[in-house]
């Protein structure tokens, strides 16, 4: 994305690299393949169809920015001309002016857009960690890449470029250390290079290995789990530095073999894939690596299906202009998606970006094509001190100047609190009991009048979400309950989550199942069971989450079967396991909103709007839990001491479901119920509650 695909001229004298890369000039198809990259990544981000894999775009350049830096640094130390002001210098007018210049313009444009208080403070912030040139580590402890769905983060794809200055800032000394350490042993320069570099893509997959299961955002955003793709680049150059390039008939097949990896990529994989992954970033980036090989080398490579592609004028144009797109795109794209038109349409993002491209085209000709020219050597080795320290300066004057706008009026706009409403009966919460049971994966929490529960409340955190229901009904029927909820955990037996964490839900319901089958007096008469069902589909929220639990059959040797064999099958073995002796209520999945409700009736009071745009299409509501709810309910009919019921009632009237009342909201967030929402909840279906209490068939 960043680097030049202007090449070095080869070590004089030498005949590493004479004839695998031409003498000067720039290697033309490399735009194509940036066009490629640039394209999908645009795409993905406007949700265009068929794109749901073009993040993958920027592996892409990772590999191309490996494979250019590498062969310019290599090839000017191998060659004595290296010299480090004169690189870095080149690098802060590459890279700066266009970024400071995006980065400037989101802050000055984004209060005339209806920005969230807490989405006006986090531009700040990552303004001024994308000025210092660590935005992807900024962003390692907030958002996930992949669900921008609820909030605005007009700045996060500067993540990427984080990764690439990263890289360029490490990468010379590195390459200097190995050569110097070359010389003093009398070794081979190139095979030294290229024996350290394999090493660093070792190094970098156990960082990633180890990430992926610690801390999935790190290992998404760090420079530590990406340097391995930048390094096969690397590679790439060194072996050609040495005069190794593909066979001419085998250039033209394994170019079509590397875009065809890239293009499945882009359509195949999606959002809640575990990426980079252990496997999942590899095809897009030896893809990458197969199409920048299949140009190098004598004969006319021109001539090759996927070179006219790549140098054609259309991909070039689009090439050149990848940098400047990329840096417009998305917080035009994320700004305009909270103007209060077209809603959440397709054709908003496609008109963002479009106009993104627009702009590039003068950012092009007017800032980066003018900045080329003050890359040459002779200003570069004379003024590279001057320019580095500017470009320093300038960075941090923009980062303070960023931290500075958090405290204007423009970035504290004043928003009318949203009343969350209180329920008419208050909650006490869990009791302080002494002997409260222990279990290995939950805390329990025991409300009511009594100590001793005769009725648990299993499940995911929706089953948590319903401590108040518990704790009222319980009250009702002078009895205690005790909640045991744990998160992305359904109440279903023979049934695994797999979600970043030791699957333990298996091991954790059975522990649960057997403790209530040693009660006795009290013994345990009735359960309630609650989940958000719909979240172990593997299907898309509304909110648009990025991870998602997988749900499997403990025992791996039965037939996977579909997400609702597995439901139906995990919902009868734990009935079977509960019933006859006791009661069973089991609760559907509440109404999923797309945007939490607080945030969107408060970007509705900035915008204008009405607050019913907060409201959620019911036929939409019904669809996505349809066949989910028509499982439960056959499970349910199937047991007579078992009943079902549908929260959807409760909060959807007519053709809308409405998050909001005029006594409050009825959610903390997209999913979970406020105590206001369960006292609805409970008011609607208060007998069933009451039921779940009594004694003997229900």
């Amino acid at each position: 994305m960043l680097s030049d695909t202007t090449i070095a001229a080869a070590p004089t004298g030498a005949s590493i690299g004479a004839r695998a890369l031409p003498q000067s000039g720039r290697l033309a198809y490399i735009d194509g393949v940036r066009a490629i990259a640039i394209v999908a990544v645009v795409a993905f981000h406007a949700h265009i169809p068929g794109f749901r894999g073009g993040f993958v775009g920027v592996d892409v350049f990772f590999v191309i920015s490996g494979f250019l830096i590498t062969q310019q640094i290599v090839s000017q130390m191998l060659d004595g001309r290296f010299a480090a002001t004169d690189f870095y210098a080149r690098r802060v007018l590459r890279i700066l002016p266009p970024l400071l210049l995006v980065t400037v313009t989101t802050l000055a444009i984004a209060p005339l857009f209806p920005l969230l208080p807490q989405e006006a403070r986090e531009l700040g912030h990552s303004a001024a960690a994308t000025a210092a040139m660590i935005s992807n580590y900024y962003f390692t402890s907030g958002t996930e890449y992949f669900a921008t769905h609820s909030e605005v983060y007009p700045l996060l794809h500067t993540w990427s470029l984080g990764v690439e200055e990263q890289y360029y800032l490490l990468t010379p000394a590195f390459l200097a250390a190995i050569l110097a350490l070359a010389t003093r042993r009398r070794w081979d320069p190139t095979r030294t290079l290229f024996a350290s570099g394999a090493i660093a893509i070792v190094a970098s997959y156990i960082a990633l290995a180890i990430l992926s299961k610690a801390d999935h955002r790190l290992a998404f955003f760090s420079i530590m789990t990406r340097s391995w793709q930048f390094s096969i680049g690397g590679l790439l150059a060194i072996s050609t530095l040495k005069g190794y390039v593909l066979p001419q008939r085998l250039r033209a097949p394994l170019g079509i073999a590397g875009f065809a990896a890239i293009a499945a990529a882009i359509v195949l994989y999606d959002e809640h894939i575990a990426y980079p992954g252990l496997v999942w970033a590899l095809p897009p980036s030896l893809g990458a690596l197969l199409l920048i090989a299949a140009g190098l080398g004598e004969g006319r490579q021109t001539d090759a299906p996927m070179m006219r592609l790549l140098t054609s004028r259309p991909a070039v144009a689009i090439g050149l202009l990848s940098y400047s797109w990329y840096l417009w795109h998305w917080p035009l794209t994320e700004l305009a998606r909270t103007l209060p038109i077209g809603q959440d349409g397709l054709w908003k993002d496609i008109a963002a970006s479009g106009f993104a491209l627009l702009l590039s085209v003068p950012t092009f000709l007017l800032l980066e094509r003018p900045l080329r020219n003050m890359r040459r050597v002779e200003i570069t080795r004379r003024y590279g001190t001057r320019i580095i320290a500017g470009g320093i300066a300038v960075s941090v004057l923009i980062a303070a100047g960023a931290m500075l706008l958090l405290k204007s009026a423009a970035y504290n706009r004043p928003v009318q609190a949203i009343a969350m409403g209180a329920p008419q009966v208050p909650v006490a919460g869990c009791q302080n009991v002494a002997d409260k049971p222990k279990f290995i994966h939950v805390t329990p929490c025991i409300v009511g009048v009594a100590v001793k529960p005769t009725v648990v409340f299993v499940g995911d955190s929706h089953a948590g979400m319903l401590a108040p229901v518990a704790e009222w009904s319980a009250r009702a029927e002078s009895r205690a309950g005790m909640v045991l909820s744990k998160t992305s955990c359904p109440p279903l037996l023979g049934i695994e989550i797999d979600f970043f964490v030791t699957r333990t839900c298996a091991s954790s319901n059975d522990e649960i199942l057997a403790w209530i089958e040693k009660q006795s007096a009290p013994a345990i008469s009735g359960a309630v069971l609650a989940g958000r069902w719909m979240l172990y589909s593997e299907t898309d929220t509304p909110d648009g989450e990025a991870d998602l639990p997988r749900m499997l059959w403990s025992d791996a040797s039965r037939p996977h079967g579909s997400y609702f064999d597995r439901l139906g099958g995990g919902l009868t073995a734990m009935l079977t396991a509960l019933s006859p002796q006791r009661r069973v209520l089991v609760v559907a999945a509440v109404p999923e909103l797309r945007h939490p409700a607080v945030g969107c009736l408060q970007r509705a009071q900035l915008s204008g709007q009405s607050r019913d745009h907060c409201a959620l299409d019911r036929a939409a509501v019904e669809s996505r839990r349809h066949e989910a709810v028509a499982t439960l309910r056959r499970v349910v009919a199937a047991f007579p001491n078992a009943r079902l019921i549908d929260p959807i009632d409760v909060f959807c009237a007519g053709d809308k479901c409405w998050p909001f009342a005029s006594q409050g909201v009825f959610y903390v967030d997209t999913d979970h119920l406020s105590p206001l929402g369960a006292e609805m909840l409970y008011r609607h279906f208060e007998r069933d509650f009451r039921w779940v209490y009594g004694e003997g068939p229900g």
